[in-house]
């Protein structure tokens, strides 16, 4: 019972102080401004969390939501100048709550695109350039990353405009697969049927 309401408190974290008075409930500082769009817990380490914010970047909380560090203070100069920051999907490798990938961009400036770290959000390194606004009318819509479930290694992403792409190594490369001309707003992988 506490994971689940520490997830829905984390998820809701952009609603006023005064909205939970005196039901033990407290309100994390998430600065940057914009919306909390999601929480991932990590699934080979559930004390370890990461949320991300349309115009704030990831965060990451390593004690079950309780603390919230950020980590779009350790992108370079020129991955900030990309609108990096602006978070639209992450997805936590299931073998590794250290590695990660994570699509972002600024539907009012550069797109930025899909960007990998492998040290918990230290380092990051942009695989993909593309458009995926993190701050854009669909954000709400869903997820335009997906994990295989049946295999790690497998993304799908989304991006606004562009066209659909795969990675098979984890976000270190791209091929564009799908349709262009199309807003991805949501991508998910049948649990059903691996594969599809």
């Amino acid at each position: 019972m506490r994971l689940f309401r520490q997830a829905v408190f984390a998820g809701g974290i952009v609603l006023s102080s005064g909205a939970f008075a005196g039901t033990g409930w407290e309100v994390l500082p998430i600065y940057g401004g914009g919306y909390v769009q999601n929480v991932v817990i990590a699934p080979s380490d559930p004390d370890v969390w990461y949320c991300y914010v349309d115009v704030g970047g990831p965060y990451r909380s390593d004690d079950r939501g309780m603390s919230w560090r950020p980590l779009h203070q350790n992108y370079l100069p020129s991955q900030t100048a990309r609108s990096a920051a602006c978070a639209r999907s992450l997805s936590v490798d299931p073998r590794d709550a250290d590695s990660f990938v994570l699509v972002a961009g600024n539907q009012y400036d550069r797109p930025a695109g899909a960007f990998v770290s492998r040290d918990g959000g230290r380092t990051f390194r942009q695989t993909l350039f593309g458009r995926f606004y993190g701050n854009g009318p669909w954000r709400p819509a869903g997820l335009c990353l997906a994990r295989n479930p049946s295999n790690p290694d497998e993304l799908v992403a989304g991006e606004d405009m562009d066209g659909l792409f795969l990675s098979e190594d984890n976000g270190e490369t791209w091929r564009l697969t799908g349709p262009k001309g199309h807003w991805f707003t949501d991508i998910k992988y049948d649990r059903a049927a691996p594969g599809r």
